[in-house]
């Protein structure tokens, strides 16, 4: 069924309601990790988690975007600044591992990947609602008749 909530200040239907708590943090960019999905982090192997460390920085530098710039040499250069050896060879696998548990997938164009905003995002494109409803009472034959 189709339902609104009409915002009191601009007077425009919206399609969902929001629920917002604020928490303040500090200024450096972060991705949210969502708990729900955290066991498939613990499945990555070494290379894996490597090559996921560059992702995630690729995610926290733009907010709300679900396509990020990934290449072999993007890579090979950040863990060359975090001074941390990692080759060609280990980029293509951890690649092809992360694309086979689902945290990226290919892009439009070549060295575009598409994040998993069901695992982490940085933004907030994604909204969760969680809707409570008591189950429907179903009352003895004696009652239903009063």
């Amino acid at each position: 069924d189709q339902r609104a909530v009409v915002n009191l200040t601009t007077g425009m239907a919206e399609t969902t309601a929001e629920i917002v708590r604020h928490i303040e943090v500090d200024r450096e960019a972060f991705v949210k990790v969502f708990a729900a999905h955290l066991r498939v982090f613990f499945d990555l192997s070494q290379k894996g988690l490597r090559l996921l460390e560059v992702v995630m920085d690729e995610v926290a530098r733009e907010k709300n975007k679900d396509l990020i710039y990934l290449s072999a040499s993007s890579a090979l250069d950040y863990h060359r600044r975090a001074g941390k050896p990692f080759s060609q060879a280990t980029f293509y696998r951890a690649k092809d591992e992360l694309t086979e548990k689902g945290f990226i997938a290919p892009g439009p164009h070549k060295h575009q990947w598409w994040i998993n905003p069901a695992l982490f995002w940085n933004g907030d494109r994604v909204q969760f609602i969680t809707e409570l409803r008591r189950p429907p009472e179903i009352l003895p034959p004696q009652r239903a008749a009063e």
